[in-house]
This record gives structure tokens, C-alpha cells and sequence, in this order.
């Protein structure tokens, strides 16, 4: 991994095609952007990250956009981000968070899926490591730090729409107990039934300790 800094960082690139492992822990985040364009920089007033905070977004905000072109993606993920450090990552609706379909399930998804890890304080950025389904990810995914008062890292990748239904599964009971207490449902007999899921995670060390955040996109299929 390659890493680059200006007033903010930019570590690795390339979309990911394949599968990963591991807890969770959630909030908000920061930048400071410069214009090459001019002189003169642009400053993004931020909200206040007070934790780390994991999330998902269907890419170009279109849950129907299929895979587009990568040069479409970074054009639209940058200005995204922007947008999410002033109003915050967990006012953007994430796809960890319930959907329009049965039990808060995403409905119909066909779509590449963005995926933010946001880090507070210290971070190791050579240890971040995402998986899915507790396989590790083994391909280069495009991380971006960016420093700020507040000392935040963002680290994203996108998961092609072609590998988000070769991952999806029916939930074991094991899982199906971890997603009712970390959704804090009450329901456990559709999400076995009638849903499927995946699990995404990203570990990572800060300072002297391991930090684990893990969630599930609950997705569901019909007419």
C-alpha cells in the first residue's frame, strides 16, 4: 500500500471483487481540502467526530445504479464524503441502518456498494484490513486519510453489486442473534427465513489496541 500526503493522505486503490472476518462500534468526522486549482483552500466546517463509526452507501446514492464506471465513482465518492463530514456519516441513511423492505431489510438492491470505516484518534493505517463473511479481502481497496483538528482517518472501498449477491447467505443462528441485538430487533424468524445477509468487518490497530467493527446489510429479493 502506497501511501501519499498533502493535507490529507491517500493510500491504495482498486475495487474489490471477493470476501472477509470480525465487531462493531459507531459516530461522525472531518477535512481540510485544497483546491489545485488555485492558491487558496477550501475548508469544510465538520461535525464533531466523537468515535469510530462504520457504514454503507449504494454508490451515486442509486440503489439501482449497477456497477458504473470507476472514473464515474471517483468523481461522485469525494464530493460524498465532503458532504457526510459536514452532516454527519450517520444522517446519510447507511445501509447497516433499516431499509424500505420487510424487518428493515435493503429491497431490490442492484447496486455497487460504498463502504466507510472512519477512525478516531492514532491510527496504523498498514494494519486496516476489511473482510466479509470472515474471509479476508484480499485485494488492494482505496483508503483515504485525511488529517484534521480532530485527528480522523476515513478508509473506504466499494463491493461490486456481482460480489455482493455471490456473498449473500440465509443467516446461521448465531448470526441471526448477533443481528437482532446489535439492530435491536425483536423478530429472528423472518431475517433466518426470508432474508439474506452479509456480514462486512474492518480491524485495525490504534496504539497498543485492536479495534473491530463488524455490521450486516440485511437484503431482500422479491416482486
Amino acid at each position: 500500500m502506497k501511501t501519499i500526503f498533502n493535507k490529507f493522505a491517500v493510500v491504495a486503490l482498486v475495487f474489490f471483487y471477493a470476501c472477509g472476518s470480525t465487531q462493531s462500534e459507531v459516530k461522525k468526522d472531518t477535512l481540510v481540502k485544497q483546491d489545485s486549482s488555485k492558491t487558496t483552500s477550501t475548508k469544510i466546517i465538520p461535525r464533531t467526530i466523537m468515535s469510530n463509526g462504520f457504514y454503507a452507501y449504494y454508490v451515486l446514492n442509486n440503489q439501482y445504479a449497477g456497477s458504473p464506471e470507476s472514473k464515474m465513482v471517483e468523481k461522485w465518492v469525494h464530493p460524498f464524503l465532503d458532504t457526510l463530514l459536514i452532516g454527519g456519516f450517520e444522517n446519510a441513511r447507511s445501509l447497516f441502518s433499516p431499509g424500505a423492505g420487510p424487518m428493515g431489510a435493503q429491497w431490490n438492491p442492484n447496486a455497487d456498494m460504498l463502504i466507510v470505516a472512519v477512525f478516531k484518534g492514532e491510527l496504523d493505517t498498514s494494519t486496516v484490513a476489511f473482510s466479509s463473511n470472515d474471509f479476508p479481502i484480499n485485494a488492494q481497496f482505496r483508503m483515504v486519510e485525511k488529517k484534521s483538528i480532530d485527528d480522523i482517518t476515513i478508509c473506504w472501498f466499494v463491493i461490486q453489486n456481482v460480489a455482493i449477491n455471490g456473498m449473500r447467505h440465509m443467516a446461521s443462528a448465531k448470526e441471526v442473534n448477533e443481528i437482532c441485538k446489535m439492530k435491536k430487533m425483536e423478530t429472528s424468524s423472518w431475517i433466518k427465513n426470508s432474508c439474506s445477509v452479509v456480514k462486512i468487518s474492518v480491524k485495525a490497530k490504534q496504539g497498543n489496541q485492536e479495534v473491530i467493527m463488524r455490521d450486516y446489510l440485511l437484503l431482500s429479493y422479491g416482486e
